[in-house]
């Protein structure tokens, strides 16, 4: 087999002409990718955004034009100290999201201390679809959603994967399922 497989800036890069699934490695050879170092400091970015607007709120709240219940001051007080207790590991929770293509399935790793591992194979897979919302369109990073029968539990996003990336990624999966249906139709 070809080496196809070469890692840009961290990325995985296949050249679009061989994106077929017998280029891809097998499940012994997995390589653990990095989703876009953007990922992890847009998302905390947006979280300290909530975090200032609901400090400014309390910081304001002896001049607002009705009187804030004490019990609700103070809650939001503490919800505000959780947050910021929180936001150090949310990071470092981003950036430690690997994921790995293998010959039959996508991984995806994610957690910092606790940590879980998703497979979602290829072969059930219905659908595929690509997701930005406009601060990852500005940044030009997307989420690859992997939809298959059953539950939304049976489903698997990746997120803050560079656009080109994703768009690459989708198309291996429409050419797996292509092949796939190919290889079915010619068996019977």
């Amino acid at each position: 087999m070809p080496n196809i497989i070469s890692e840009h800036e961290g990325f995985i890069v296949l050249p679009v002409a061989s994106q077929t699934v017998s280029y891809l490695p097998e499940i012994d050879a997995t390589y653990w990718l990095k989703v876009s170092p953007y990922y992890a400091r847009i998302n905390t970015g947006l979280r300290l955004i909530w975090l200032l607007f609901l400090l400014l709120f309390l910081a304001l709240s002896p001049w607002l034009p009705f009187e804030l219940p004490s019990w609700l001051f103070w809650s939001l007080l503490a919800l505000a100290l959780l947050w910021t207790l929180y936001l150090p590991y949310a990071f470092y929770r981003d950036r430690r999201m690997r994921y790995a293509l293998c010959e039959h399935e996508f991984y995806w790793l994610h957690g910092w201390l606790w940590q879980s591992q998703i497979c979602q194979p290829l072969k059930p897979v219905q659908h595929v679809s690509l997701e930005q919302g406009p601060i990852a369109k500005y940044f030009g990073l997307a989420s690859l959603g992997l939809y298959s029968a059953g539950s939304p539990a049976a489903s698997l996003t990746l997120p803050g994967l560079p656009l080109a990336l994703a768009e690459q990624y989708r198309q291996l999966v429409l050419n797996y399922k292509r092949e796939q249906h190919e290889y079915q139709q010619h068996e019977s």
